[in-house]
């Protein structure tokens, strides 16, 4: 049985505590009000980005997709894995507790695990997967800062999977489209039978992340309370009114998962894997 509140999130609260501690911010003084949460959150942003190198500059480029973009020395080993069509499922800290789950969802639906690997995400690598919205999506700007901290504070676990079946071939797609579009599924819109849609929403659901009204919950999902903020601010892109009303928080903090559909597959796999990574992938769906 799932503890209440899973060690893995309680590490991940007890981390963003230090983070924020870490710029003397107060998370008490700036959850009531939008504009405190606003100017802490950007100067938390800026100075992280800042001390890793990373500009953010907007420079209007999208697509910087596909094999073409991964670096020279890893580009022939992830060629050779893209043979055999495998898909990759990053189970983000907030879920790193379902891990077991989700390699139980891909095996009940037929799907091969071939490799799985935990691993705390850089906020260099973060940005590599994210670059486009992060430099020219000025409407993600008030959800990066709380989004950034999760993603980067805790382990994550990376799964890369396939299908001995080859059922989405048949269809003319990849094994990360047909997945994407058929067991992905959507944050905040239950579905049964997909990863997000289903064991991700009921298990946000389960621990409170539609009202993370649990104080552990949300230093770990919302540390800068930019979600609970959003959610009540006129004009604040409206993302969330895809969903219902009381779902509205799992649109921001009800992901659990990075799925890259095949255009983004090349790129992320060779930003999140070293090369000795790859070759043992690579081995994996040889045997």
């Amino acid at each position: 049985m799932i503890e209440k509140i899973p060690s893995s999130l309680e590490q991940l609260a007890d981390n963003n505590s230090k983070i924020l501690k870490k710029y003397n911010i107060m998370r008490d003084n700036i959850i009531s009000s939008f504009a405190k949460t606003q100017i802490s959150g950007d100067f938390y942003l800026k100075s992280e980005f800042k001390a890793n190198n990373i500009d953010t500059s907007p420079d209007g480029k999208f697509q910087r997709l596909g094999l073409s973009e991964v670096q020279r020395e890893k580009r022939e080993v992830i060629s050779d894995i893209l043979d055999f069509d495998p898909a990759m499922i990053v189970v983000r800290p907030e879920m790193f507790h379902l891990k077991n789950e989700i390699c139980d969802f891909l095996i009940a639906n037929d799907f091969q695990v071939n490799l799985t690997t935990d691993k705390q995400i850089t906020i260099n690598e973060y940005f590599q997967l994210y670059e486009e919205v992060i430099k020219n999506v000025p409407a993600l700007q008030s959800a990066l800062p709380s989004r950034t901290m999760t993603y980067t504070n805790a382990l994550s676990s990376i799964i890369i999977f396939s299908d001995p079946q080859d059922r989405f071939a048949q269809l003319n797609q990849t094994l990360a489209d047909g997945f994407f579009n058929s067991f992905k599924g959507t944050e905040g819109k239950p579905a049964k039978n997909t990863i997000r849609g289903d064991l991700v929403f009921n298990e946000a659901i389960r621990l409170g992340f539609n009202d993370m009204k649990n104080p552990t919950i949300s230093q770990a999902v919302d540390p800068f309370g930019a979600y609970a903020q959003i959610i009540h601010q006129p004009g604040q892109h409206w993302y969330h009114l895809r969903t219902e009303k009381k779902l509205y928080a799992l649109m921001y903090n009800g992901q659990g998962i990075h799925f890259p559909n095949s255009a983004e597959l090349p790129k992320d796999m060779a930003t999140l894997h070293s090369y000795e990574t790859l070759l043992e992938i690579l081995e994996s769906l040889i045997k």
